[in-house]
């Protein structure tokens, strides 16, 4: 949204859901990557074109990480590349497709470096708009607000129904996988950053 205003996009953000990132960089535990300077003589598998690897980038320079020390491979998806050793890590999300939850559903132990935790804070999913539809609709604009934030709210206060109508709707999701994302989204739903 910022990249899209900077260049004269008419986008609005209306309302931030995540107000943390859920970036990480992504290990199977036996390769105790516990912390960035861990990556040093690593593969790291990497999204080019995905935010992920915008925030890793933000993390690297932020903590003085030493890339040159880091063996970066470009990856698609990346999961198949760690469960077969041809990488040591990856940039990716804690949550969702292709994600942390995808290997702890199948047993795997996973170590997760959130860029969070090193000062990279960064809002996440959000609402979006354009400058037209606020000027020729605030009232629908006003109520999507005011109904996305009450499901919300009624999401959090209500978790175990929330994914049981989830699943209604998507029963191809793996229902453990989804129970453990939705568990891993309400943790990005506030912050303590001022």
């Amino acid at each position: 949204a910022l990249v899209g205003r900077s260049k004269g996009v008419p986008i609005v953000v209306l309302a931030v859901l995540y107000q943390r990132s859920p970036s990480i960089i992504l290990s199977l535990k036996e390769k105790n990557i516990t912390k960035p300077t861990d990556l040093y003589g690593k593969r790291l598998g990497v999204r080019i074109k995905s935010t992920n690897y915008n925030q890793y980038l933000a993390l690297a320079k932020k903590v003085n990480l030493n890339r040159s020390m880091i063996e970066e491979i470009p990856v698609d998806n990346g999961i198949p590349e760690l469960l077969t050793g041809r990488i040591d890590a990856l940039t990716n999300y804690f949550y969702g497709s292709l994600s942390a939850t995808d290997l702890e559903t199948l047993g795997y132990d996973v170590n997760e470096i959130f860029v969070e935790d090193y000062g990279i804070h960064v809002y996440s999913q959000s609402i979006i708009t354009n400058e037209d539809m606020i000027k020729n609709n605030l009232d629908l604009v006003k109520r999507f607000i005011k109904a996305t934030m009450r499901g919300w709210n009624y999401a959090k206060d209500n978790p175990e129904e929330s994914v049981s109508i989830f699943l209604k709707y998507n029963p191809q999701i793996n229902e453990t996988k989804a129970r453990m994302d939705f568990k891993k989204v309400l943790t990005l739903l506030e912050s303590n950053v001022t």
